[in-house]
């Protein structure tokens, strides 16, 4: 039998760095949310929305025309292009690998949404509530999960340990 020679040179293959398993602490977390998050999907898609999410929505819908700019920024920040946008800015300082997994994460997140939107179906707040004022146009039927929401998110959480402790909470904000 002959034996196949690898032809990457051992040197390099030496200086490549060792890939590690996941801690099960962060097995456990993955499987854990994942679970969490089905429970509330199955939970969300067949019932509509209680009373203090209605109150909720009813209270930021009816906020003052000036409010609506700063929330509209806060929005964007979950925006499929403020993905593009922070990789580029990463890329730009050359953090290669800063641009790299805010790329991933955020594409995960957003494509995760989208799957979960079809999914779940769970209309938006139009759809169950009367009187709702729409500040901008709003795209696509389903309302839960917020895509804005699981990109800002993924984005925060892939920058939320390089920044100054100061700065952490800053992140979580948007």
């Amino acid at each position: 039998m002959c034996r196949r020679r690898s032809s990457i040179h051992p040197a390099l293959i030496s200086a490549m760095p060792r890939t590690h398993r996941p801690s099960p602490a962060l097995v456990l977390s993955l499987l854990v949310s994942g679970g969490l998050f089905a429970l509330l999907s199955t939970w969300a898609r067949h019932r509509p929305p209680d009373r203090w999410e209605r109150d909720l929505f009813a209270l930021v819908n009816q906020l003052p025309g000036p409010a609506g700019p700063p929330l509209l920024l806060v929005m964007q920040l979950g925006a499929y292009p403020a993905i593009l946008v922070a990789a580029a800015v990463a890329a730009a300082a050359r953090q290669w690998r800063l641009a790299r997994d805010l790329l991933l994460a955020g594409n995960l997140a957003y494509w995760g949404g989208v799957v979960a939107n079809l999914v779940v179906a769970r209309d938006r707040p139009a759809g169950y509530l009367a009187d709702v004022r729409f500040h901008e146009a709003i795209s696509g039927r389903y309302g839960y999960p917020s895509g804005h929401v699981a990109v800002a998110t993924a984005l925060a959480a892939v920058l939320a340990p390089i920044l100054p402790r100061r700065l952490r909470g800053l992140a979580w904000l948007g």
